[in-house]
């Protein structure tokens, strides 16, 4: 009697832990995804030598505040990091101003800011402001694993997920 009362009570744990996993690692992503995404981008700088700064904001002409996460100098070019975390499916033009996420969890639909959009944003105040030649910098949009995007060609512009 006692081994089935010890394999039941195995099995109701194992049931809540299959069932709990993806909803406890999403809250843990979603509240410390910036700091994770930094970890991971910080290793890479390391290992190549490379010049790496965290948390830039810098202030536009028009008073608007733009945010870049992480920067990196490489040897050729100046990657601007932006680390975005959205659980469901992107889909949309990639020149739209704006995206539709669809949340599969929630079941809904949200529409998000293009992120392309707002690293060539960036990009552009941070050539304004530090007089580097805008083709030396290079937009970069850090992701988790759990988002799939969907999107139709760019047609201008150079932007990396």
């Amino acid at each position: 009697m006692t081994p089935f009362i010890i394999a039941l009570v195995a099995l109701v744990f194992a049931i809540c832990f299959f069932t709990l996993f993806p909803i406890i690692k999403r809250a843990i992503l979603s509240n410390n995804f910036k700091r994770i995404f930094t970890r991971k981008v910080l290793k890479i700088s390391k290992r190549n030598n490379f010049l790496h700064l965290e948390n830039l904001k810098l202030q536009s002409y028009n008073d608007n505040e733009v945010e870049i996460n992480q920067v990196i100098c490489g040897k050729k070019y100046i990657y601007l990091i932006k680390d975005y975390c959205h659980f469901g499916i992107l889909s949309g033009k990639a020149n739209d101003n704006s995206w539709i996420e669809l949340n599969k969890s929630k079941r809904s639909l949200e529409y998000v800011d293009n992120m392309f959009n707002e690293n060539e944003r960036a990009a552009k105040v941070f050539s304004r402001l530090s007089k580097i030649n805008e083709s030396m910098l290079v937009p970069v949009s850090l992701l988790n694993d759990e988002c799939d995007i969907r999107l139709e060609k760019r047609e201008k512009g150079l932007n990396f997920v």
